[in-house]
């Protein structure tokens, strides 16, 4: 026992060091030890800031680490970073003394291409974004108190387990329905697509939870297909998506009415624990109660100077009247000093307007000779317009095949309409059309002579 102290005691002679300091340490190490490395990974969380610096994480399957590119590097290589893209990078180790995060200062990217299913994923959520089934008016709200909640997962899935050990421990007396499907391999897709249509369907249950494990991309590939992403956005109650870890994403999250970082978390989303709403009823009933506590003694408080400041009615309204006679007569001599001022500046003003004032009587007198000169012309032009029509009206009349034909005259055409203008264009058993004023008949002729 004493020899512990006495250690504990050693340890204590050392320099006392501040937590800056201890930080500057540990980043010159970095520095000195790791000034340039060079790192492969997959891009995720990528943040543009004002700035102009650009603030990522580089992860693989098993860690991930903070990157910050300033701005002046950002403006050479920003446009390489893609979110799920594979980069290569060279970078500085430091620390964010700030926070004692451990980062990259990126000085150059390399990019090392894109997976055929990250494509095909990015593909499918620009098609399905582009339709508007990510679109947040299209979202509904989740229900405050779901008392039927449904989960589209495998029976031997973890996730199954953690969201009924969660439901057991918040909120034992919601009822929970199991759609079964498999979360992986060739038939999930199809069965976790069927399992959300019977919910769907059904219509057993106020919550939808859609949830698995996490993995790879390839693990979740059946999470982001096209199938379940439309049966998900027909469904006819609000959705959960729990899928995989925190930093995992799929096409059901879009889709999905409210996305959880884990199933556990989707569990926590969709059931207020019991605890946690009776510590919050508690919490808010004695708030209340000091706050009504506060409340009245702010109001005695305001009332004792209330009492205190109370002068005699009569006095104070005294003090009024005299006051305002004083603005009374202040108002009246500025009014009297502003009236003079601008009738001055009017003066003044119709003064000068009348030294530019143009001469309008002569240009008036020429405008009105004008306009009598212009009017005896019009009429004179439509006097002879109207003899001319007149005349044209008349012969018009005289050329009119119809005026002949009034006077007992009558003409003949073939049956299409072609005119008869000679004997020689006429024989026997033709259709011929007489035309008269009022009419035409159609006729056959006979053996004739041509004589």
């Amino acid at each position: 026992m004493n020899a512990g102290l006495k250690n504990e005691e050693a340890d204590f002679t050392r320099p006392v060091l501040t937590v800056s300091d201890l930080s500057k340490a540990i980043a010159g190490c970095l520095t000195r030890d790791f000034s340039m490395v060079r790192v492969s990974g997959e891009l995720s969380g990528i943040t543009r800031a004002g700035s102009g610096h650009i603030y990522f994480m580089v992860k693989d399957e098993t860690a991930a680490l903070k990157c910050v590119m300033f701005r002046p590097r950002a403006l050479l290589f920003g446009g390489q970073l893609q979110e799920g893209h594979k980069i290569e990078l060279a970078a500085r180790v430091t620390v964010y003394e700030l926070r004692g995060d451990l980062q990259l200062v990126v000085e150059a990217v390399k990019s090392a291409g894109q997976g055929d299913l990250f494509a095909s994923f990015v593909r499918l959520k620009e098609e399905l974004a582009a339709e508007g089934l990510f679109d947040i008016q299209r979202k509904r709200p989740i229900p405050e108190f779901a008392f039927r909640i449904g989960l589209v997962t495998s029976p031997d899935a973890a996730a199954l387990r953690d969201m009924l050990t969660s439901f057991s421990r918040r909120a034992p007396h919601v009822s929970l329905i199991l759609y079964p499907a498999s979360v992986q391999g060739e038939q999930a897709s199809r069965e976790i697509t069927r399992a959300i249509a019977t919910a769907s369907q059904r219509q057993e249950v106020d919550l939808l939870i859609v949830a698995r494990g996490g993995g790879s991309l390839e693990d979740l590939a059946a999470f982001n297909s096209e199938s379940v992403a439309r049966a998900l956005a027909a469904c006819s109650m609000p959705s959960i998506s729990g899928i995989g870890h925190e930093t995992d994403f799929s096409i059901c999250d879009f889709v999905a009415d409210l996305r959880a970082a884990t199933p556990t978390a989707a569990a926590e989303m969709a059931t207020p624990a019991r605890a946690e709403w009776f510590l919050k009823i508690q919490r808010l009933s004695e708030r209340l109660q000091i706050a009504q506590r506060n409340k009245l003694e702010q109001l005695t408080q305001r009332l004792d100077e209330l009492a205190r400041s109370l002068i005699d009615p009569q006095a104070h309204v005294l003090r009024l009247q005299t006051k305002i006679q004083i603005l009374s007569m202040r108002l009246a001599k500025h009014q009297t000093h502003s009236l003079h001022e601008q009738t001055l500046r009017l003066n003044r003003a119709a003064y000068r307007l009348s030294l530019y004032l143009p001469q309008t009587a002569a240009a008036r007198q020429l405008l009105d000779q004008a306009k009598t000169q212009l009017k005896a012309s019009w009429l004179k032009r439509f006097s002879t317009a109207q003899l001319m029509l007149e005349n044209l009206r008349i012969r018009l009349n005289a050329a009119d095949p119809l005026q002949l034909l009034a006077r007992g005259y009558t003409f003949a055409t073939t049956t299409e309409g072609q005119p008869v203008t000679s004997s020689q264009q006429v024989y026997p058993g033709q259709h011929l059309l007489l035309h008269w004023h009022d009419g035409q008949r159609e006729f056959i002729t006979y053996n004739f002579s041509k004589e």
